[in-house]
């Protein structure tokens, strides 16, 4: 069930832009009350700054009262960029925009949760709102890739490409091997993930024998983050959609994942 929020598009101050490991940052940004309005995780907002910044978008991650905080890797010259910015420097922010996680459909449920690289970003969110019928896995490069705060947090499982910490190997197979442990009910579990395509197409169909009902949160580029620009559609079993408009959360059965490519 798809809620209704208020879209704002203001100027939002920097309040704290803290390091969290070699890749990850934490920017969080003071709105104006007048502007405040509201998100379910896995919605994200789009950010500029004038002359320096392509608006682009970002998952949210928080929003405390009228502090909104953005959780981000440095994966280029618009990150890096933005990992630079200090304390009492604007953005241009506009937000809530896309479609999160069906919370509605939670209740009762227990949720495996699964995020590689940048993804991570879209799942913590979603963790934090349901964390007490809530497994996540969290699949890093290396140790210093890692965000440290998540070995301390329960029912929390880490994979890493080189086994510098927790699983060696895909979080994929470190969630299949809690599958095949735990056993979870089919009518009481959900899937939610947030990654790389190959990751997430490797996912759904490791999960499919299983049973389990997956959403998938699709990272693509976009222009606008309303639907105008057409620079983010997907292929589904209805046709195409947008990413940012009719996602970014999609049920895993409804994506084409054969037309699914980078």
């Amino acid at each position: 069930m798809n809620r209704s929020f208020r879209k704002v598009e203001t100027e939002a101050v920097v309040v704290l832009n803290k390091k969290l490991s070699e890749t990850f940052f934490e920017i969080s940004l003071e709105i104006p009350l007048k502007c405040l309005s509201s998100f379910i995780p896995g919605m994200f907002c789009m950010l500029s700054v004038p002359s320096k910044l392509l608006r682009r978008p970002f998952c949210i991650y928080k929003l405390n009262k009228n502090i909104l905080s953005i959780l981000y890797k440095v994966t280029g010259e618009g990150t890096k960029y933005l990992s630079s910015l200090k304390k009492g420097e604007n953005l241009s922010l506009f937000y809530p925009l896309g479609n999160g996680f069906p919370v509605d459909e939670f209740e009762g449920k227990t949720l495996y949760l699964c995020a590689g690289g940048t993804g991570i970003a879209s799942i913590l969110p979603l963790y934090n709102f349901k964390d007490k019928d809530c497994i996540l896995t969290a699949g890093f490069k290396n140790n210093s890739d890692l965000l440290k705060f998540l070995k301390n947090k329960k029912n929390v499982f880490i994979s890493t490409d080189d086994g510098s910490t927790g699983f060696k190997g895909f979080v994929t197979d470190l969630l299949i091997n809690l599958l095949k442990k735990e056993r979870p009910s089919v009518d009481k579990t959900l899937i939610c993930a947030c990654g790389p395509l190959e990751m997430l197409k490797d996912l759904v169909k490791k999960v499919k024998p299983f049973g389990f009902k997956v959403f998938v949160s699709l990272e693509e580029r976009m222009a606008c983050g309303t639907g105008l620009c057409m620079g983010c559609a997907v292929s589904t079993v209805d046709g195409y959609r947008l990413v940012c408009k009719d996602g970014p959360v999609f049920d895993s059965k409804d994506i084409d994942w054969t037309k699914l490519d980078r």
